[in-house]
């Protein structure tokens, strides 16, 4: 491991389990086992474990042949130039599409239909200058009737209503760097990672709380991953596992 890394402050200032398997209660739906259930694809990649599975069969190799179109949702804010992309993988909890747009919109759609629920766009409150960067995906927490998306945008972490679109608190800012990948939230607390390989571990609830940051140094592009009461960190030259001894 980068002599950077103090695995050890790392979680006494975190003084937490990343378990996948005792989520907190207030954990994103959907998280507490491995597997999308139903419908939903309510955390980025599937599930806290990243495995990309759903037990959905209702397509298969007899009728893939057979599919058509059922809707699409123009974003409206592509541009040539500066240059934007769209790398968002979206997730959907209880009906709802919540994703991330080329200039990095945060929207939320019927799932089932297309059709535009909300669409916040933080660059009316704060001025863009040159290319907005990417964002892949964005994450949701719920409390009782108190539900929310997270989502980094530059070194901004913001809480939006899910049901609105509101801002729920102020944003937060975060350690300097470029944050692409999703936040990953687990035992009621998100954990986001930059392109620079710094970690910030924020408690959620009224106001945020930065719990601890720690520097990889080390360039990733990737999601944190929980499985089994260890934080999985992939860098460009390593795999972290990060655990309670």
């Amino acid at each position: 491991m980068s002599d950077s890394f103090n695995r050890r402050s790392f979680l006494k200032k975190s003084a937490l389990s990343v378990a996948a398997a005792s989520v907190a209660a207030n954990a994103a739906p959907g998280s507490r086992k491995f597997g999308s259930a139903g419908k939903e694809w309510p955390v980025y990649a599937g599930d806290q474990g990243a495995t990309r599975y759903s037990p959905l069969d209702e397509i298969d190799r007899e009728n893939v042949g057979n599919l058509k179109v059922a809707w699409r949702h123009q974003t409206g804010d592509a541009a040539q130039r500066p240059a934007t992309r769209i790398q968002c993988t979206p997730i959907v909890v209880d009906g709802v599409m919540y994703l991330s747009t080329p200039r990095l919109k945060i929207q939320a759609l019927d799932a089932a239909t297309g059709k535009l629920r909300w669409s916040y766009d933080l660059f009316s409150e704060m001025r863009l200058r040159g290319n907005p960067g990417v964002n892949r995906g964005v994450c949701y927490w719920e409390d009782g009737d108190d539900k929310r998306i997270f989502v980094v945008i530059k070194d901004q972490l913001l809480s939006i209503d899910a049901k609105t679109g509101e801002p729920v608190i102020d944003r937060k800012r975060l350690e300097p760097g470029t944050y692409s990948s999703s936040p990953l939230l687990a035992d009621g607390n998100i954990y986001a990672t930059n392109e620079e390989g710094s970690t910030s571990v924020i408690q959620v609830g009224g106001e945020y709380e930065i719990l601890a940051v720690n520097k990889l140094a080390s360039h990733t592009l990737a999601s944190p991953v929980a499985v089994d009461d260890q934080l999985y960190i992939r860098t460009a030259e390593h795999l972290y596992c990060i655990a309670k001894k």
